[in-house]
């Protein structure tokens, strides 16, 4: 039984992290058949997240959307805390084609921006000590250079994402 007992509160960002991941899980197929313009399913498939493919290696790896970064920061200036919450997501997409490639790169990285932009309030916080968010994150996606994969048979593209949340909850 833990004795701690803390006085001011935490809003736990593995919690949001965790919450988010779940949400694009969950809602991914139908992002994409959004991002593709409706077109018909199984033309865009859906992410694998790269802690799948390291448990599964047989799970076919792209496109692949990974966590690589995130920060919390907490301004506890009066009785109302706010919170900034960044995640930085990385997609990496593969095609036969650079123009083709491109367009599909901008569709994965706008059905990610759309679940990102959308996530209930309820579904984000759940878990958590935060009690309102901003439903107006900041989200800046930039795309990397086309290169060849590893084994030089196909193109593949990065991109990245980072949204920010802000949250207010008492601190009391």
């Amino acid at each position: 039984m833990p004795t701690w007992t803390p006085q001011t509160k935490a809003v736990d960002a593995s919690r949001l992290e965790a919450n988010i991941i779940a949400f694009i899980r969950a809602n991914q197929a139908d992002a994409l058949l959004w991002a593709n313009g409706g077109g018909a399913a199984g033309t865009i498939k859906p992410f694998n997240f790269l802690v799948d493919n390291l448990a599964n290696p047989s799970v076919p790896g792209l496109p692949v959307l990974m966590v690589t970064g995130k920060e919390k920061r907490t301004d506890r200036s009066s009785d109302l805390d706010r919170s900034q919450f960044d995640v930085q997501f990385e997609g990496i997409v593969l095609g036969k084609n650079a123009d083709a490639l491109t367009a599909l790169t901008e569709k994965y990285a706008a059905a990610l921006e759309s679940m990102l932009v959308n996530i209930p309030t309820d579904t984000m916080l759940a878990g958590t000590s935060g009690q309102i968010i901003d439903n107006e994150p900041d989200t800046a996606i930039s795309y990397g250079e086309i290169g060849l994969n590893e084994q030089e048979s196909a193109l593949l593209q990065v991109f990245t994402l980072r949204v920010s949340y802000t949250m207010y909850s008492s601190g009391y």
